[in-house]
């Protein structure tokens, strides 16, 4: 297993108390100097205030609108890495976790709605990725793209159209990107199910999570440090690439 001490790591979307915030959590747990980039600047902060204080070390953060940097083209994400780049010389590991979803149907999908789900969910890490790699900022390591199960052929969610269609994106970009990159830079695909999330609030609310659990086998909604668990394992196995790995109490095959 790879030793992740001294590593140096960039987690997007760790400004909402959900999966971003304890997948950088579990790897500076491992010793990994986290790079925190959240949308909300005070959030942001805040998280990067709390690990760095549970961990006793100081942790470094960028705010950024993922939506908006994307509409201003792949030049505009040169120019934000380069603020990281000058105190980072390199980075091992890449986390896109940041995620929009939104309940719309193919006929109530506005474009609007499809423009800023793909900007976060499928521009921003195609474009993070391709600068990252493009300028050897990253040589070797590990990606890892949090897709879902909604993003299977056979499992997309009715009723989120382009969040469905972004996250089949992401797989299998994130597939190609295996092959591409290998052997220096593995890829994996973490597809999450129904996990308890302010995104699954704000879609669900309380009376929603409780009959989601109704359909899950494991009869419970999943837990965001069980999702960063995995991310830690993917990137500790130096022989897992081009990996996709459920992570839904077995509702795909049993729900």
């Amino acid at each position: 297993m790879i030793d992740l001490r001294g590593k140096y790591a960039l987690v997007t979307g760790v400004a909402q108390g959900n999966m971003g915030h304890a997948i950088a959590l579990s790897l500076a747990q491992q010793g990994v100097k986290v790079v925190l980039l959240g949308r909300d600047e005070s959030r942001t902060e805040r998280v990067a205030l709390q690990i760095g204080k549970s961990l006793q070390t100081d942790i470094l953060w960028r705010a950024v609108d993922l939506a908006s940097v994307s509409i201003e083209g792949a030049n505009a994400f040169r120019i934000f890495l380069d603020s990281i780049r000058e105190v980072v010389p390199e980075i091992q590991i890449f986390v896109h976790a940041a995620g929009i979803a939104r309940n719309a149907s193919f006929l109530e999908t506005d474009p609007d709605t499809y423009r800023q789900t793909f900007a976060i969910n499928v521009e921003a890490p195609f474009f993070l990725t391709q600068e990252i790699v493009r300028t050897r900022w990253m040589t070797e390591g590990v990606i890892v793209n949090i897709g879902s199960t909604v993003g299977e052929s056979t499992h997309g969610w009715i009723g989120g159209m382009a969040y469905s269609m972004s996250k089949a994106a992401i797989l299998l970009w994130s597939q190609m990107l295996a092959v591409e990159l290998a052997p220096n830079i593995r890829v994996n695909t973490i597809l999450p199910g129904s996990i308890d999330t302010p995104m699954a609030d704000s879609l669900l609310g309380k009376a929603g999570k409780k009959d989601m659990a109704t359909h899950i086998p494991l009869r419970r909604l999943g837990m965001c440090d069980e999702i960063a668990s995995v991310v830690v394992e993917l990137v500790r196995n130096p022989y897992i690439s081009g990996a996709e790995v459920r992570v839904d109490g077995a509702r795909t095959v049993g729900g």
